[in-house]
């Protein structure tokens, strides 16, 4: 790959990975399949099922990206390092998790929406998306003002609240990526 600007760089990633709207896809049918947990099951029950389901996430978003004609992961692109640290940050998060959920279980979820909607905020600036933007401000913002009203009460609205933002933002991901030519081979 010849040298380019970090932006032309930027461009051509997001144009690669259709911004990687793979994976707000996979977050969404996650945090429907949360909310459904959160329903059926007594609390820690339903968490530990949601951790487990997390596994999930990554395989199915790479997927939907290839369903898209797209490939998550270039291994030769300038940026691909830059990718993968942001999404291995959330190996961090683990622990904060865990501990919230042997101590207050009841703000586990809550922990949860902030730390997965918020580690979004370098796809904004890595794909120059309003949408990733959106998910990592909107959803912990959403997540407080709900603890504020709610509580503790909030791990069984907080789920269905958090994938209708992520559906908001696959919306958006597809309007920005629709005029553009994206993917491995190009199309749209």
């Amino acid at each position: 790959m010849s040298e380019m600007t970090i932006n032309e760089a930027r461009t051509d990633l997001a144009r690669l990975t259709r911004k990687g709207m793979g994976m707000p896809m996979a977050g969404l049918i996650y945090w429907v399949a949360v909310s459904l947990l959160v329903q059926l099951f007594p609390l820690k029950t339903a968490l530990l099922f949601s951790f487990f389901a997390t596994g999930a996430v990554f395989p199915l978003g790479l997927l939907f990206t290839r369903m898209l004609g797209a490939s998550l992961i270039n291994k030769n692109h300038e940026l691909n390092g830059l990718g993968g640290i942001l999404n291995a940050v959330q190996a961090f998060y683990w622990p904060v998790m865990i501990l919230v959920y042997i101590t207050v279980p009841e703000w586990t979820m809550f922990t949860m929406v902030v730390l997965f909607c918020s580690h979004f905020l370098g796809y904004g600036w890595l794909y120059q998306s309003r949408g990733y933007i959106f998910l990592s401000i909107a959803g912990p913002v959403i997540a407080i003002l709900m603890a504020l009203t709610m509580g503790a009460a909030t791990h069984q609205a907080l789920p269905p609240v958090i994938a209708a933002i992520y559906a908001i933002t696959c919306a958006m991901l597809l309007t920005e990526t629709r005029s553009e030519p994206t993917g491995i081979d190009g199309r749209n």
